[in-house]
């Protein structure tokens, strides 16, 4: 009688009286035959995805009834378990299969996102000697990758002179990934003025800059300096702050030419600086 039936099932379709008397019942029975098997998309582009991501899951072909089932349990099946297309944000690597067809399944497996942390070896920057200590502590990191201002570094550990000095603060930004993932945090360095610095060059026998050492106003509770030769050869070494080297070993000049120095300080006074430090230093005759 022209009824369209769009679902599964039995359907009474009507009662038929007859001139005999008899009546004829005409009943419906209406199945979905599956002409094509049934299979599952994803729109991974990868072998997974990143702890909360979104993954849409696809049934094909779409003329027939499908349940999801999800092994563990994903709590976002709920309520769109019918539909042939769903969002899925897994916690854990989830198998998702049909109802319908148990062999017919996709695997999601879900990468855990780095914790990314920064660890600061100087919480600040010193304007005289501006240089940036930090190491990416970040739980499963694989690659570092550091964001200035104006330049960007790669590697675990970010030990850099700046070329420039920073006004008041400086903002660094630490991507960190691990393999498939990435997290990112930043932080904001202050600008600090130690009032500190040792010269690059001096000259003996002169009557300024003849001398080489820590110039400074601030009150010093460690202090130590080290000098060595090409050769490695330490000809210099002293742990008062006041005393300079004046380019002599042992009572005889040392020659014209460039000497490593290192350096400890420490200060206990307001604003406190606890600093190791190197350099080179030009000794001019």
């Amino acid at each position: 009688d022209g009824i369209t039936y769009s679902q599964a099932g039995y359907y009474h379709h009507g009662t038929y009286p007859l001139p005999s008397g008899c009546d004829s019942v005409v009943t419906v029975h209406v199945d979905v035959l599956h002409h094509e098997p049934l299979v599952i998309h994803s729109d991974m582009s990868g072998d997974g995805i990143c702890l909360g991501d979104t993954v849409v899951l696809t049934a094909t072909p779409d003329t027939a009834t499908v349940h999801w089932v999800a092994t563990p349990p994903d709590p976002t099946l709920t309520g769109r378990d019918t539909c042939h297309r769903i969002d899925v944000s897994p916690l854990v690597t989830t198998t998702y299969s049909l109802q319908e067809r148990p062999d017919t399944n996709i695997t999601i497996q879900v990468f855990q996102q780095p914790v990314p942390c920064i660890e600061i070896l100087q919480d600040y920057i010193d304007f005289d000697d501006p240089v940036l200590h930090l190491d990416d502590c970040s739980e499963h990191s694989t690659s570092s990758f550091w964001q200035l201002p104006d330049i960007s570094f790669n590697g675990p550990n970010l030990w850099q002179r700046l070329s420039y000095r920073p006004e008041d603060s400086l903002r660094v930004t630490l991507v960190t990934c691990d393999h498939t993932c990435c997290a990112d945090t930043s932080i904001t360095l202050p600008i600090k003025h130690s009032s500190y610095w040792f010269p690059n060059i001096f000259t003996p026998g002169e009557e300024t800059n003849r001398t080489f050492g820590i110039h400074s106003q601030r009150p010093f509770a460690e202090y130590e300096l080290t000098i060595y030769n090409r050769l490695g050869l330490m000809v210099f070494h002293t742990t008062d702050p006041s005393e300079a080297w004046d380019g002599t070993h042992d009572g005889k000049p040392m020659p014209q030419g460039a000497y490593a120095y290192y350096y400890y300080i420490y200060t206990n006074d307001n604003g406190t600086i606890q600093k190791k430090g190197a350099g080179i230093v030009t000794l001019l005759r």
